[in-house]
């Protein structure tokens, strides 16, 4: 699957991405990314939680 993702451009296929998004992350003191994964571990979402001080504020 990573292949065919690679030679569709779709992917980099260096296993660089997550360690580069983590380092980023840790570096502007964002938390921790949320990894989920389906049941059967077919399919994955990471979610990059916004940093608090970009967080808009609300209109109370």
């Amino acid at each position: 699957m990573g292949e065919f993702l690679k030679e569709l451009k779709l992917t980099e296929g260096r296993s660089t991405g997550v360690p580069k998004i983590l380092r980023a992350m840790a570096t502007n003191g964002s938390p921790l990314p949320l990894f989920e994964t389906d049941e059967n571990r077919c399919s994955y979402v990471i979610r990059l939680p916004v940093h608090p001080l970009a967080k808009l504020p609300t209109m109370d």
